[in-house]
């Protein structure tokens, strides 16, 4: 057991994950990679997530299936505030997908999902505003955004 919380405590400490987890989240994590390995792991890892910070990596819409997962978010230059997720979809494995931005306010975090949850169905997604590259989108254009809030029914301020 020794060496289990050995290696444990290596891959922390090379994860960098020795400041953010605490003696019982290794010991957690430990045990994790006895029972299974590496996919054990990542879903211990996953259960350590708190609701600050938490991860961009899972956004579900209807039906509480994940459609995709936040490549960045679009902050107000003057309040500070985020104003829009872009949502990476469509794909494989990060090549060829399409990026949507949703205003901030259709998202909310569901801590039983560990993610973000909107009520944008997959569907939904092939009649709404997006690029490809960033240089497709011109997010000084006041038009673009206010067609973005327009098409999900979230107040344009």
């Amino acid at each position: 057991m020794a060496v289990g919380r050995w290696l444990t405590a290596a891959l922390a400490a090379v994860m960098g994950l020795m400041d953010v987890f605490g003696d019982e989240q290794i010991r957690n994590l430990n045990d994790a990679w006895l029972r299974g390995g590496k996919r054990e792991v990542q879903m211990a890892l996953a259960d350590n997530e708190t609701a600050d910070p938490i991860g961009s990596n899972k956004v579900y819409g209807v039906g509480r299936t994940q459609i995709g997962s936040i490549e960045r978010l679009m902050i107000d230059n003057l309040s500070g505030k985020v104003a829009y997720a872009v949502l990476s979809f469509g794909g494989f494995l990060g090549i060829g997908d399409d990026h949507y931005p949703l205003p901030w306010q259709s998202l909310d975090y569901d801590r039983s999902l560990g993610g973000y949850l909107t009520n944008i169905s997959e569907s939904q997604l092939t009649g709404a505003p997006k690029y490809r590259s960033d240089t497709d989108w011109d997010w000084n254009d006041p038009g673009r955004t206010r067609g973005v809030n327009d098409y999900y029914g979230v107040p344009f301020v």
